[in-house]
């Protein structure tokens, strides 16, 4: 154990080993691109840390991938007692891309959801792929609790490395349900195109853990083209979680507007977990993806062993 607070027994933060990004199972992700984790004692919610990275991840996938970013705080409504703060470092001559940003979310909830630690959480981002290590920047993992109740916003603040603290399953349902992205935390405009997405469970079981960590790898897959090229049909899996994520187009493909674009892609992706917390269920599902009531690809997350054959029936249908 190591303290990084000073004097302040409350905060002392356990140091877990560095998670390196040649570690196998992890996704799409640079050997040149490194995270140190560091976690504290006050413990944050699993699952509206799972719908934070989730917003987090969606929005970061439409922007430049290799632009520099200056950092957001992200709190999704309806999951505000914690929140995500993505911080690039003041020197000038390391820079915070938007890459590294969802590369170290990708790692840091990999990690804290394989091992069950939901905790407060530092990750330190490292990028070496211009020959030295640098420090890029830092994503915190944080509880939020009201004044007064165990402690002020500023006991919740770890300090960064190197800085002062700064204060049963169901039966299958088969019934085809439409989700409209009414939702500004996901729409990537005011002015972006009605989103819709039809789902149908598939009955087959799946844990949080497999939709959540299939879902992000996709995003980190669906982050690195332009978000307004058309999607090429592709599936996605980790080689440690016992699912895939899959995204067709129409056969044959549209020849013109509106598009499947990667952009639409994870949106879609955004919608799905929530939608999946509202029904009670986290099945295997396959869903249809409309762009202003017109359909433009389809997607399927389920088991490795399961079957895509439902999305194909739908789409045709």
């Amino acid at each position: 154990m190591t303290n990084l607070s000073g004097n302040d027994p409350s905060l002392e933060l356990k140091v877990l080993a560095p998670l390196y990004q040649s570690t196998p199972g992890l996704t799409s992700i640079p050997n040149a691109f490194e995270v140190d984790i560091t976690q504290g004692p006050l413990k944050v919610n699993g699952k509206s840390t799972y719908m934070n990275v989730l917003k987090a991840l969606v929005t970061l996938s439409e922007k430049d991938f290799l632009a520099n970013y200056a950092g957001n705080t992200f709190s999704f409504e309806g999951y505000t007692d914690m929140r995500i703060q993505i911080v690039r470092t003041n020197s000038r001559s390391a820079v915070l891309q938007h890459r590294f940003a969802i590369y170290g979310l990708y790692s840091g909830i990999y990690h804290i959801s394989k091992q069950s630690e939901w905790r407060e959480t530092i990750l330190t981002l490292y990028w070496s792929g211009s020959g030295s290590k640098t420090t890029v920047g830092y994503i915190k993992f944080l509880p939020y609790l009201p004044p007064g109740i165990g402690g002020s916003n500023e006991t919740l603040s770890l300090p960064f490395p190197g800085q002062e603290s700064g204060g049963s399953s169901p039966s299958p349902d088969l019934t085809n349900l439409t989700l409209i992205s009414e939702d500004p935390d996901i729409s990537a405009s005011p002015n972006a195109p009605q989103l819709t997405i039809s789902p149908v469970f598939g009955g087959v079981v799946m844990s949080l853990t497999e939709v959540f960590l299939t879902v992000f790898s996709a995003l980190v897959v669906i982050a690195e083209p332009p978000s307004s090229k058309i999607v090429i049909p592709f599936s996605s899996s980790e080689s440690h979680i016992n699912a895939r994520l899959e995204f067709k187009n129409p056969n044959p493909p549209r020849p013109w507007y509106p598009f499947f674009t990667y952009e639409t892609a994870a949106r879609s992706l955004g919608l799905l977990p929530k939608f999946m917390f509202q029904q009670g269920k986290f099945q295997n599902v396959a869903f249809v993806i409309k762009v202003d009531k017109t359909t433009v690809g389809g997607g399927f997350l389920g088991k490795r062993s399961t079957p895509s054959s439902q999305l194909e029936e739908m789409q045709t249908s």
